[in-house]
Protein backbone atom coordinates (compact mmCIF):
# COMPACT_ATOMS: atom_id res chain seq x y z
CA UNK A 1 0.00 0.00 0.00
CA UNK A 2 0.91 3.32 0.69
CA UNK A 3 2.81 3.33 3.31
CA UNK A 4 4.73 0.73 2.42
CA UNK A 5 5.86 2.68 -1.57
CA UNK A 6 6.36 5.19 0.92
CA UNK A 7 9.22 3.30 3.17
CA UNK A 8 10.61 1.76 0.09
CA UNK A 9 11.00 5.36 -1.38
CA UNK A 10 12.50 6.88 1.66
CA UNK A 11 14.86 3.71 1.74
CA UNK A 12 16.30 4.99 -1.79
CA UNK A 13 16.57 8.15 -0.64
CA UNK A 14 18.03 8.28 2.29
CA UNK A 15 20.46 4.49 1.76
CA UNK A 16 21.48 3.35 4.97
CA UNK A 17 21.78 6.63 7.25
CA UNK A 18 20.26 6.82 10.21
CA UNK A 19 18.77 9.77 9.65
CA UNK A 20 15.88 7.98 7.43
CA UNK A 21 14.34 7.54 11.31
CA UNK A 22 12.79 10.37 12.28
CA UNK A 23 13.95 10.33 15.47
CA UNK A 24 17.13 12.13 16.63
CA UNK A 25 20.38 10.09 17.30
CA UNK A 26 20.39 10.94 20.88
CA UNK A 27 16.68 9.19 21.64
CA UNK A 28 17.76 6.30 19.65
CA UNK A 29 20.95 5.54 22.13
CA UNK A 30 18.88 6.14 24.63
CA UNK A 31 16.18 3.38 23.30
CA UNK A 32 19.24 1.27 22.55
CA UNK A 33 20.48 1.37 26.31
CA UNK A 34 16.92 0.36 27.51
CA UNK A 35 16.07 -2.25 24.98
CA UNK A 36 20.05 -4.33 24.83
CA UNK A 37 18.99 -3.71 29.13
CA UNK A 38 16.01 -5.30 29.16
CA UNK A 39 16.24 -7.69 26.72
CA UNK A 40 19.94 -8.79 27.81
CA UNK A 41 18.27 -9.47 31.07
CA UNK A 42 15.46 -12.01 29.35
CA UNK A 43 17.78 -15.31 28.80
CA UNK A 44 21.20 -15.96 27.00
CA UNK A 45 21.14 -16.18 23.16
CA UNK A 46 17.42 -14.69 22.61
CA UNK A 47 15.27 -14.59 19.82
CA UNK A 48 13.93 -11.14 18.62
CA UNK A 49 11.64 -9.76 16.50
CA UNK A 50 11.25 -5.93 15.43
CA UNK A 51 7.75 -5.58 14.22
CA UNK A 52 8.55 -2.61 11.88
CA UNK A 53 11.91 -2.57 11.88
CA UNK A 54 12.23 -0.20 9.04
CA UNK A 55 16.09 0.09 8.23
CA UNK A 56 17.21 -1.76 11.20
CA UNK A 57 18.15 1.02 14.02
CA UNK A 58 17.30 -0.28 16.67
CA UNK A 59 17.44 -4.08 16.15
CA UNK A 60 20.99 -3.26 14.62
CA UNK A 61 21.76 -2.57 18.67
CA UNK A 62 21.17 -6.39 19.25
CA UNK A 63 22.87 -8.31 16.71
CA UNK A 64 25.16 -10.38 18.37
CA UNK A 65 22.84 -10.75 21.83
CA UNK A 66 20.71 -13.56 19.85
CA UNK A 67 18.71 -13.95 16.94
CA UNK A 68 17.43 -10.58 15.15
CA UNK A 69 14.25 -10.96 13.44
CA UNK A 70 13.21 -7.88 11.46
CA UNK A 71 10.00 -7.38 9.98
CA UNK A 72 8.63 -4.67 7.64
CA UNK A 73 6.26 -3.67 4.82
CA UNK A 74 8.71 -1.91 3.08
CA UNK A 75 11.25 -4.09 0.77
CA UNK A 76 14.02 -1.68 0.63
CA UNK A 77 14.10 -1.14 4.47
CA UNK A 78 14.57 -4.76 5.02
CA UNK A 79 17.53 -4.91 2.55
CA UNK A 80 19.12 -2.26 4.55
CA UNK A 81 18.42 -4.01 7.79
CA UNK A 82 19.55 -7.09 6.39
CA UNK A 83 22.86 -5.07 5.73
CA UNK A 84 23.63 -4.93 9.21
CA UNK A 85 23.11 -8.11 10.59
CA UNK A 86 18.88 -8.67 10.97
CA UNK A 87 17.17 -11.58 9.17
CA UNK A 88 14.59 -9.44 7.22
CA UNK A 89 11.10 -11.00 6.95
CA UNK A 90 8.41 -9.01 4.60
CA UNK A 91 5.26 -9.04 6.62
CA UNK A 92 2.45 -6.81 8.18
CA UNK A 93 2.73 -6.61 11.72
CA UNK A 94 -0.84 -7.39 11.86
CA UNK A 95 -0.12 -10.73 10.59
CA UNK A 96 2.89 -11.97 11.26
CA UNK A 97 4.26 -15.40 9.84
CA UNK A 98 5.15 -16.79 12.79
CA UNK A 99 3.98 -19.67 15.22
CA UNK A 100 2.51 -18.79 18.65
CA UNK A 101 5.35 -18.15 21.44
CA UNK A 102 8.41 -18.28 18.48
CA UNK A 103 10.31 -15.16 20.71
CA UNK A 104 11.75 -13.82 23.76
CA UNK A 105 11.54 -11.02 22.82
CA UNK A 106 9.54 -8.02 20.57
CA UNK A 107 10.20 -4.54 19.80
CA UNK A 108 7.62 -2.26 18.36
CA UNK A 109 9.80 1.15 18.75
CA UNK A 110 8.13 4.35 16.88
CA UNK A 111 5.66 2.56 14.73
CA UNK A 112 2.03 1.90 16.68
CA UNK A 113 1.53 5.82 16.09
CA UNK A 114 1.12 5.10 12.21
CA UNK A 115 -2.20 2.86 12.95
CA UNK A 116 -5.28 4.73 14.09
CA UNK A 117 -5.94 1.56 16.54
CA UNK A 118 -2.89 -0.68 16.73
CA UNK A 119 -4.82 -3.32 18.68
CA UNK A 120 -4.11 -5.98 15.97
CA UNK A 121 -0.34 -4.93 15.97
CA UNK A 122 0.00 -5.20 19.88
CA UNK A 123 -2.24 -8.92 19.61
CA UNK A 124 0.66 -10.23 17.22
CA UNK A 125 3.12 -9.11 19.00
CA UNK A 126 1.71 -10.83 22.21
CA UNK A 127 1.14 -13.71 20.01
CA UNK A 128 4.49 -14.26 18.98
CA UNK A 129 6.45 -13.81 21.98
CA UNK A 130 6.66 -16.72 24.63
CA UNK A 131 5.24 -16.71 27.80
CA UNK A 132 7.44 -14.11 30.60
CA UNK A 133 8.04 -12.86 27.24
CA UNK A 134 9.22 -8.84 27.00
CA UNK A 135 7.37 -7.09 24.58
CA UNK A 136 8.98 -3.25 24.27
CA UNK A 137 7.09 -0.16 22.83
CA UNK A 138 8.46 3.23 21.96
CA UNK A 139 6.16 5.81 20.31
CA UNK A 140 5.56 9.46 19.69
CA UNK A 141 4.76 11.03 23.25
CA UNK A 142 1.67 13.13 23.65
CA UNK A 143 2.63 14.68 26.42
CA UNK A 144 5.61 15.88 24.52
CA UNK A 145 5.84 20.10 24.41
CA UNK A 146 8.89 19.73 21.96
CA UNK A 147 6.70 17.35 19.59
CA UNK A 148 3.39 19.48 19.39
CA UNK A 149 5.32 22.10 18.59
CA UNK A 150 7.43 20.41 15.94
CA UNK A 151 3.87 19.38 14.72
CA UNK A 152 2.97 22.52 14.79
CA UNK A 153 5.50 23.90 12.45
CA UNK A 154 5.74 21.26 10.07
CA UNK A 155 3.82 18.49 8.50
CA UNK A 156 5.22 15.03 8.07
CA UNK A 157 5.95 13.77 4.66
CA UNK A 158 4.51 10.08 6.47
CA UNK A 159 1.39 9.58 4.24
CA UNK A 160 -0.82 8.64 6.78
CA UNK A 161 -1.49 10.87 9.69
CA UNK A 162 0.51 10.02 13.03
CA UNK A 163 -1.30 9.58 16.00
CA UNK A 164 0.25 10.70 18.87
CA UNK A 165 -0.31 8.78 22.82
CA UNK A 166 -0.40 9.04 26.08
CA UNK A 167 1.08 6.71 28.53
CA UNK A 168 -2.08 5.78 29.57
CA UNK A 169 -3.24 5.80 26.46
CA UNK A 170 -0.23 2.98 25.56
CA UNK A 171 -0.97 0.81 28.53
CA UNK A 172 -4.86 0.63 27.35
CA UNK A 173 -3.67 -1.14 24.20
CA UNK A 174 -2.80 -3.82 26.45
CA UNK A 175 -6.21 -4.27 28.38
CA UNK A 176 -7.47 -7.47 28.32
CA UNK A 177 -4.90 -9.10 26.54
CA UNK A 178 -2.60 -12.00 27.68
CA UNK A 179 0.07 -10.46 29.45
CA UNK A 180 1.27 -8.26 32.16
CA UNK A 181 2.80 -4.55 32.44
CA UNK A 182 5.81 -4.65 34.38
CA UNK A 183 7.44 -1.11 33.73
CA UNK A 184 5.87 1.83 31.95
CA UNK A 185 7.24 4.96 31.81
CA UNK A 186 9.39 7.13 29.14
CA UNK A 187 12.71 6.44 27.89
CA UNK A 188 13.66 10.45 27.39
CA UNK A 189 11.14 12.23 29.29
CA UNK A 190 8.62 14.80 28.67
CA UNK A 191 10.40 16.82 26.40
CA UNK A 192 10.72 14.11 23.80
Amino acid sequence: GRLAEHYDDAARMWGNQQRAVEVTESIARALRRVIRRMVGESKDDPKIVDIGCGNGLFAEALVGEGQVVGVDISKQMLKLAGEKGVIPVWASGTDLPFRDATFDSALMIEVIQLFDDPRDFVREAIRVTKPGGIIIVSTLNSASVLRRLNRGLRTSSIPTKTKLRSVSEVVDLFAGLDCVLHQVGWVMGPFQ
